[in-house]
């Protein structure tokens, strides 16, 4: 009988970390490797007005404390869902399709292996509910 797997739901207004559950390896698949550049992203809903992209760099990190190295190869990155700009949600419930990516960069150098991945996965993040008295 096929396993039927089902997409993970959080709530609006949690903090959702996305990790990598394996280190970065080589082309070699063994070599666990810091790529010189990490990227994190996610689209809700398909609207192209709702992509968000963070990067971070092998040696300086990334400006906005989203992705943070926490080993040798692994990473993770943490969305704050109920951030807010100028007084608006930046984001909003729905489907978010991410990814997570590694890729090099001749300008930091920092792995020979120039390892490129890519992650792909998506997540539900329903409304809150509400409560009556």
């Amino acid at each position: 009988m096929p396993s039927m797997e089902t997409t993970p739901e959080y709530v609006f207004g949690s903090a959702i970390t996305f990790e990598t559950s394996k280190a970065f390896t080589a082309v070699d698949g063994t070599t666990i490797v810091d790529p010189d550049e990490v990227f994190f992203g996610f689209q809700i809903d398909g609207d192209p007005s709702l992509t968000f992209t963070f990067k971070y760099t092998y040696g300086i990190g990334d400006p906005t404390g989203t992705i943070v190295r926490t080993g040798l190869g692994l990473y993770k990155a943490t969305i704050n869902t109920i951030a807010q700009s100028n007084g608006a949600y930046i984001y909003t419930p729905g489907v978010w399709v991410y990814s997570i990516a590694c890729a090099p960069n001749p300008a930091i150098a920092h792995d020979p292996t120039q390892t490129q991945a890519r992650l792909e996965d998506q997540i539900i993040v329903k409304p809150n509910s509400f409560t009556f008295a």
